[in-house]
């Protein structure tokens, strides 16, 4: 019996290691793209819908124009099919409409 305890707790150990290694690797990776991301500048590129300068803040997304623009998944999908590239919040804004109008939600 006080074999099979060992056991137990020489097992409950090695996964407790096994963890710890993990979150240490998750951490260290984190702290790399993060490092990484903020040494990226960002680039100024040309809204697929109406031409006009936006500057693309794809590793920081939050802090991207786009992102103040809150779409549902139809609405993703919608303007998904229609355009490849990155928009301008007036251009999302106005394609969010066109979609709600065409569902009749406006």
């Amino acid at each position: 019996m006080a074999i099979v305890k060992e056991e137990i707790r020489l097992t409950m150990a090695i996964v407790f290691l096994r963890y710890i290694c993990i979150a240490i690797a998750t951490a260290t990776m984190n702290h790399e793209l993060s490092a990484m991301t903020q040494s990226s500048k960002h680039e100024i590129i040309a809204c697929e819908r109406c031409g006009s300068s936006i500057e693309c803040k794809a590793n920081s997304f939050t802090k991207c124009q786009c992102s103040v623009i809150q779409l549902n998944l139809n609405e993703v999908q919608y303007i998904s099919e229609n355009y490849e590239g990155c928009m301008c919040a007036a251009c999302l804004l106005a394609l969010q409409q066109e979609y709600r109008e065409m569902i009749g939600i406006v």
